[in-house]
């Protein structure tokens, strides 16, 4: 660790783990065309599935094994800090299932995916004390994901699966933060 004159901040290395899974699940269904030669059953166009009727579960794994990276305080007035983190991992891994409950011609999970990539993730706020050990801080936080070699399977009813390469599959989550931190 590095410690800026004055006693002002720091500047500090680290490395570790990181693991991110996400679900997301999606209800309801308009359907909009009907294939009848399609080896899948569905209703008639302008049918409207009930809203609490499932139609697809997605969850995706995201295995960070090594995290490297830098995070820095600054301190402006006694009672107001600048902030800031970026890390990043030159390999990530990433499995996906997708569940499409509606699709009869599909098992459950219905597709997979399996991928090796990388990441970076980086912070940037502003600390304000409130007490000598409570402070309020706030800032934005972007997180990228992404893979450069993979395979997606796809799993019908009655055959075998059926492997594809997967050329792209990414994850970018960004925004502001809040929160409320306190120093013993």
């Amino acid at each position: 660790m590095l410690e800026y004159a004055g006693n002002r901040g720091y500047l500090d290395v680290f490395a570790g783990f990181q693991y991110w899974r996400t679900k997301y699940v999606a209800s309801g269904v308009y359907q909009e065309v009907c294939n009848p030669s399609a080896p899948i059953t569905c209703n008639p166009p302008g049918t409207v599935q009930p809203s609490g009727v499932l139609a697809i579960v997605n969850t995706t794994h995201w295995i960070t094994p090594v995290r490297i990276g830098a995070q820095t305080e600054y301190q402006l007035a006694r009672w107001f800090s600048l902030e800031g983190k970026l890390a990043a991992s030159p390999i990530s891994l990433v499995y996906n299932e997708d569940l499409h409950e509606l699709r009869n011609d599909l098992q459950k999970p219905s597709f997979t995916m399996w991928g090796v990539g990388a990441s970076v993730n980086a912070d940037a706020g502003v600390k304000f004390m409130l007490t000598k050990s409570v402070a309020l801080t706030g800032g934005y936080r972007v997180w990228w994901n992404g893979i450069y070699s993979g395979t997606m399977e796809s799993h019908p009813v009655g055959s075998a699966s059926e492997s594809f390469p997967l050329k792209e599959f990414q994850t970018i989550r960004h925004g502001p933060t809040i929160g409320l931190t306190a120093s013993f």
